[in-house]
């Protein structure tokens, strides 16, 4: 018997160990002895009454076609947006290799808020460059922006895609109320200018809104959850300059515990993509994300893990 093709069958209310084993078409005394050469010590099955256990392991090949994927579905993310999915603060990595410049990694803290509505708070802070706070002027511009409208909320439809922010005036108005302690540090032409052209950039809201969701971070920690149940190859619009990215989706379901997706892709301009979601099978929460994208000229690493106060 091959041990490592097997799954977690999830108990249900009514199973008993011999109501399982005759479901799936194996002795239970077989089945009880797999399950417990896969198990830890205190998740061994002793008895036909399974009500105090959580999962119990079952070879694939001993499952039908249709309960096998019913099985496989429940060890993957929700299909619909649920809080649940997400840990309270990540941390960040984003690493830029460039064919003609030196590579060099920007990191920083996501924490997230979810509340009713569908609608999720982001902060974002602590960014760091090369491991060391930010000392150029533009860089520090930039960051006094962010910093500005941090946190800001957006609304997420059922299927996990960022749709809109949750009050947009708010994020105009905290810019505007933050503008003249940016412009007592930062003077001169260049800094107004930038922050008009910020500024105008807030008030579009579907041009800024497009910004902040077609990013590598947000397009990542927020997918769409379908990703997640695909079976066939398929085309979407990925990131700023919105090129068609030809995907598949992989799903790893070896581990006991974690589940690992992987997206692969290329878009119409030879870029080329690979996300790896890792997720917990019992409480579909995100283990780890890594990216990476690559064109011509650039390539460029993302990392997004909770942070251990978090899990």
């Amino acid at each position: 018997m091959n041990t490592t093709e097997f799954l977690q069958y999830k108990i249900q209310k009514e199973d008993t160990l011999t109501l399982v084993a005759k479901r799936v078409g194996v002795n239970s005394v077989d089945l009880k002895a797999f399950h417990n050469r896969l198990c830890s010590q205190e998740e061994r099955i002793y008895f036909d009454d399974l009500s105090y256990y959580n999962f119990i392991y079952i070879p694939f090949y001993q499952l039908s076609d249709q309960e096998l994927l019913k099985e496989k579905h429940s060890e993957r993310p929700f299909k619909n947006f649920n809080p649940q999915f997400y840990n309270s603060t990540y941390f960040v990595e984003e690493t830029f290799h460039f064919h003609s410049l030196e590579e060099f990694t920007i990191s920083y803290s996501v924490e997230l808020k979810c509340s009713e509505k569908n609608h999720v708070s982001v902060h974002l802070y602590d960014f760091k460059k090369n491991d060391e706070a930010p000392d150029d002027k533009i860089s520090l511009l930039a960051l006094a922006c962010t910093k500005s409208i941090s946190p800001f909320a957006i609304e997420i439809s059922n299927e996990g895609e960022i749709i809109a922010f949750a009050d947009h005036k708010s994020i105009i108005k905290n810019f505007r109320d933050n503008r003249p302690n940016i412009e007592e540090y930062h003077i001169g032409e260049i800094t107004q200018n930038y922050l008009d052209t910020f500024e105008i950039s807030l008030k579009n809201e579907t041009y800024f809104l497009n910004q902040i969701k077609k990013t590598p971070l947000f397009q990542v920690l927020f997918p769409k959850l379908d990703w997640f149940y695909k079976t066939a190859s398929w085309t979407e619009k990925l990131f700023i300059e919105e090129n068609d990215f030809e995907l598949s989706a992989n799903y790893f379901h070896d581990d006991r515990i974690y589940l690992d997706t992987i997206i692969k892709g290329k878009s119409d301009q030879n870029e080329e993509l690979r996300i790896n979601y890792k997720t917990e099978k019992h409480t579909k929460k995100i283990v780890e994300i890594s990216a990476n994208i690559s064109s011509q000229n650039i390539q460029h690493n993302l990392k997004i893990i909770p942070k251990p106060n978090s899990l």
